[in-house]
């Protein structure tokens, strides 16, 4: 319960305060005429923002440079979690200590991978990418409450009626 309450917390006054840095600062570079953001979404070079802000910056090679880094570093570990729990989804027969299919895995990371180069590629709009995250994300939404929901049941099945100190026994003995 800390965890998630800590995660919820944390990761939310890290983003407002990221976002508010940001975004304060993009506002200052177009009121000052430096660089003008919302011109630059209002032509379609939404994705050259974050390397124009980042060119503004005092040692903007080293930011430019970490920035790269951050943002590797977040799409290995994403693809490798979203490739992993694909593969553990549609794997038949996969016990709790098994690790899916390495084959499987490396073939949902390439989907993974090769499905947005090729929404890119296609030449898409950004009003044709956001249909296309809509009309796939929505589906979603409602599995993801089938989930909570079977979660929840679970939990009141197996911890009804027990208190903190029982779930905290029954954890050790299966260590």
């Amino acid at each position: 319960k800390e965890i998630i309450i800590n995660m919820l917390c944390s990761g939310s006054m890290g983003l407002i305060l990221f976002f508010g840095i940001v975004g304060g600062y993009e506002q200052s570079l177009r009121i000052d005429g430096i660089l003008d953001v919302p011109g630059m979404l209002a032509n379609g070079e939404a994705e050259s923002i974050a390397v124009s802000v980042i060119n503004t910056l005092p040692f903007s090679k080293i930011a430019l440079i970490l920035y790269l880094f951050v943002i590797v570093l977040f799409l290995a570990t994403t693809l490798d979690a979203c490739a992993f729990t694909l593969s553990s989804t549609v794997s038949k027969k996969l016990r709790p200590d098994e690790e899916p299919n390495k084959g499987l895995k490396f073939a949902w990371c390439l989907i993974l991978i090769l499905l947005p180069i090729a929404v890119t590629y296609a030449g898409t709009n950004i009003d044709t990418i956001k249909s296309i995250v809509l009309a796939t994300g929505l589906p979603l939404v409602v599995l993801l409450f089938i989930v909570y929901f079977g979660f929840l049941k679970t939990m009141r099945k197996d911890y009804r009626g027990k208190t903190k100190l029982d779930i905290i026994k029954e954890s050790k003995l299966e260590k």
